[in-house]
């Protein structure tokens, strides 16, 4: 029902979005209407698909859900391969994308149904129940909102005052830091569970916080420091050609990914202490700031670099938020522990490795991809060594012995 509401306020909105804001080339707004409507239906399916997602992640069966992923990834590279011989490549991209999100809402349907006893469709007849989790997912959906603006709404913004060339800039930059969310969002998921079942145990939570945080920034190390200090490189290898502010907006966009790397675990806790109608508030007022600073920034002339500063700087704000209300749903003296416990450590270890990645990347200038390989290695080792000693502490070290 939900997703269906959002799905009509799309539909409802659509003249408003196409002709009010957007710079839609001319002669392309019956392809873009055609796009608008295919994408509108994407959304309503991945959105039905969340509750399959949840049962997954809820009884672990995480050898599944590494399939279903892989399957994900490989019916998009499928949509790209067959794109080459196609003419109007975007539209037919979108109804790829549609197609492939209801192929994967069938198999977890299917999978859902026969190995997950409680995953099923049943009616509900008491009201408390109802109560409880319209309450849930409505302040959920509010926070939700408030971050939904800010990814979408900045974009917009940004086409303004830039026009279309700029979309094609955001949308390739928001493809690599992908990458970060993906290698170290799948960690989390897989995490999560084990986190909100043993939230009851309040004296070693905090510590389960610090430890899945550390894991986290280590594989965000791995993944955005190569990004950072040689995206030019892979931006040459991949498109021959760079397109204006790519290259900024990726470093910027990097940094900004380890504020969420950070943030996962304690937003985690959050949602399982159930209590987060203020929580969700916070988020909202916080990310909604976001567009009309952005077209504030772009009408005074900054430009579009500064608007990836100012998203950074509520990023930040909203860690600082977060880990507040952590504080207030653990105590234990937790906000100090976090800043000496992961923190100053985490600070510590990136700049170092940070450093060493800077160095590794002038040993060879003209780079092909066996040498972005050859240093991508090189930059793994490092990272692992120096977050054996500068990241971990010696109870975390013994662990892994």
């Amino acid at each position: 029902a939900l997703g269906s509401f959002l799905a009509l306020i799309l539909l409802i909105f659509k003249d408003i979005l196409f002709f009010k804001f957007l710079n839609i080339p001319t002669g392309k707004e019956v392809v873009a209407n055609k796009i608008y409507y295919l994408m509108v239906g994407s959304f309503f399916i991945n959105f039905l698909s969340l509750n399959f997602h949840s049962c997954i992640i809820s009884m672990e069966k995480f050898s599944f859900y590494a399939f279903i992923t892989i399957i994900e990834s490989l019916l998009k590279l499928l949509s790209v391969v067959i794109l080459v011989k196609l003419t109007d490549r975007l539209f037919f991209y979108s109804l790829f994308l549609l197609l492939s999100s209801i192929l994967v809402f069938v198999i977890l349907y299917i999978y859902c149904k026969k190995e997950i006893y409680f995953c099923k469709f049943t009616l509900v007849k008491k009201k408390e129940e109802y109560k409880e989790l319209v309450g849930f997912v409505s302040w959920n959906v509010f926070g939700s909102f408030g971050v939904i603006i800010s990814a979408q709404g900045v974009p917009l913004v940004a086409n303004i005052f830039y026009g279309v060339i700029i979309n094609g800039s955001l949308s390739i930059a928001g493809q690599l830091n992908a990458l970060i969310g993906t290698v170290t969002s799948n960690f989390q998921k897989a995490f999560s569970p084990y986190l909100m079942k043993n939230f009851v145990s309040s004296n070693s939570i905090a510590d389960e916080i610090f430890v899945l945080t550390k894991v986290s920034v280590i594989f965000y190390s791995i993944v955005a420091l190569p990004l950072i200090f040689y995206a030019n490189s892979f931006l040459i290898t991949w498109l021959n050609k760079v397109p204006p502010y790519v290259e900024g907006i990726v470093k910027i966009s990097a940094v900004i990914s380890l504020c969420e790397v950070l943030a996962g675990p304690l937003w985690m806790l959050i949602q399982a202490e159930g209590n987060i109608k203020v929580y969700q508030v916070s988020v909202l007022l916080v990310m909604i700031f976001s567009v009309p600073s952005s077209y504030f920034l772009l009408y005074l002339g900054f430009d579009i670099y500064d608007v990836w500063y100012m998203l950074l700087f509520l990023n930040v704000l909203l860690l600082f938020v977060r880990v507040c209300f952590v504080h207030l749903i653990i105590e234990l003296n937790f906000f100090v522990r976090y800043l000496k416990t992961v923190v100053l450590p985490a600070i510590t270890f990136l700049t170092v490795s940070s450093f060493v990645v800077f160095l590794i990347s002038f040993l060879i200038e003209n780079r092909s991809i066996l040498d972005l390989v050859f240093l991508n290695l090189l930059n793994i080792v490092f990272i692992i060594f120096f977050a054996h000693f500068l990241l971990l502490d010696k109870y975390q070290r013994q662990g892994i012995y």
